[in-house]
Order: structure tokens, then sequence, then C-alpha cells
């Protein structure tokens, strides 16, 4: 009888066949695990300093996120950098605001240690992540998170000349690495994004901090292939009309299996991941 039993459970078990949930986006139903700069900000389960060359890469390659958001400045000297924070200090050896060093300088400062880990990486040139996923036949989709040195400029003309030249800048390193298919840039300053599809139309924008439907047209009405927004701040009805607009959408700031699940309900296109395997684990059921 014990034979009989298992000989039917194995025959059973047999026909069973893990699924994968299609979600009703723009992208055939797949929502893209992408690494929230680099491998995480969730500093209890990540090791590496968000936005190192370490974090980056280790997303993409050890866990196998279809790709990264990576936060960037430019420096004195017009070089774009991966950093997140207004101040040097609060996650490097080095002080004071990353515009205010040209690239040679700023190649010295090393990321601070995260949970005890041994520091070691060197803030990193953006073209040096782009060049290192160029040989890859499967190219990772990277976001990149563009970020002002408002500490650093006195006025908000000023803010926005430096915007504009950082957009030509990356226009330049875009056009000689040939990766307009899959770089993108995202922000939530609307000049940046009119300027961007005006002068620099081959970019692929994402317009973030997206809260409602006004900043859907907005980004619909300035050539972004999508949006970019909180979870919190995104309803389903929203990612739902952004998808009729025909735009792609990124979620992120689910807290916990519980908020991501509740992201992922919403069916966005992409997913910012603190947590690249929960994520990934999610979905795969």
């Amino acid at each position: 009888m014990r034979i009989l039993i298992l000989f039917l459970a194995i025959l059973i078990c047999a026909g069973c066949k893990k699924t994968t949930r299609n979600y009703d986006n723009i992208s055939g139903g797949h929502i893209s695990v992408i690494g929230h700069g680099g491998s995480g900000f969730s500093y209890l389960i990540n090791n590496y300093p968000p936005n190192s060359w370490s974090s980056v890469t280790r997303a993409i390659e050890y866990y196998g996120a279809e790709g990264s958001e990576i936060d960037i400045q430019m420096t004195r000297d017009t070089a774009i950098f991966m950093y997140h924070d207004q101040n040097l200090e609060i996650s490097s050896s080095c002080i004071g605001c990353l515009y205010s060093y040209d690239s040679a300088a700023l190649c010295d400062c090393i990321f601070k240690s995260v949970q005890g880990q041994i520091p070691g990486d060197h803030l990193t040139p953006l073209q040096e992540i782009i060049t290192h996923f160029q040989s890859r036949s499967i190219k990772p989709m990277l976001f990149f998170d563009v970020h002002s040195n408002s500490e650093c400029v006195d006025t908000k003309f000023e803010e926005g000349s430096y915007y504009f030249h950082e957009m030509n800048v990356l226009n330049r390193l875009f056009a000689a690495e040939n990766c307009y298919g899959w770089v993108h840039i995202q922000s939530g300053v609307k000049g940046l994004i009119t300027y961007v599809h005006n002068h620099c139309p081959q970019m692929q924008t994402l317009f973030d901090y997206c809260a409602d439907s006004s900043d859907v047209d907005f980004a619909a009405a300035n050539g972004c292939m999508g949006v970019a927004g909180n979870s919190s701040d995104m309803s389903a009805d929203l990612v739902k009309y952004a998808h009729q607009k025909g735009l792609k959408v990124q979620l992120y700031g689910g807290q916990g299996k519980n908020g991501t699940v509740d992201a992922l309900n919403k069916a966005p296109d992409y997913y910012l991941a603190d947590d690249i395997e929960l994520v990934q684990n999610i979905l795969a059921y």
C-alpha cells in the first residue's frame, strides 16, 4: 500500500509545473528586477556600498538582476561619477561636494565600510561601468538617477545650467559607447526632462516621483519612455493609466515582503529591489 501511495504521489507531482505569474503590464507580463543602487540600500542584508563598482556588478553578475539603478553626479571637470549623497563625507573618505572635485582627486575617495566589510571600493567614473557591460551579448538595463549638487551651486539658474551641462556630457558619452538602447536617464526635474526631449532625443528618459495623472501626461508629452515612482504614491489605477499612455512604469519603495508583493501586484514593468533575491523569489511563484 505504501508503495502504491508513493507511486501515485510521483505521478501527481510529475504533472505539477512551477509557473510564473503573468502581470498585466506592457512588457509582456514580465517585471524586470532592477538593483537599487546596485545590490541595494538595505544594509542588514547587503555589505556593499550603494553605487560602488562591487555593488553594481554583484547585482547583475551574482544575483542575476536584469539591471541596476545608479545615482550619478558630475565633477568640476565634467566627469560623471556614481554617487548618491550631497556630501562626500556621508559615504566616503572625502569631504565636501562631489562637484567641487576634479575626477583625478575623486578617484582617490574610498567608500566607507558597510556592516564591517573592509572598505576598498574607490568612487567610480560612470564610463567604466558602461564599458564593463558593453562587452556582454545581453546588456543589462542601467537607469541613471540624476542627482543635483544644490549645496554647491548658489542659484536655481546655476543648478539648471549644471543639469543641462550634465545631460550634454552624458549624451556624448552614450554616443561614444553606442549604448542608447540599454541606458536610461531618470529624474523628477521637469526642466531636465524637457531639455533632453528637445536637445538629446536619442536618450531614453523616465520622469521620476510620479504621483498623479498630470505627471503621467507630462511624461507622455515630453517623449519619456516611462515614469518612476514610490509604490506608496502610485496606485494600481495610476500604473494602468501610464500603461494606457504607452509608458513603462518603474516602482520602488515597497517595504518587506508584504510591501514588495503589494508593489508587484500593481504590475509595473520594472521594480527597484533592495533585496534582489526576495523579489526574484516572489516573482517565481
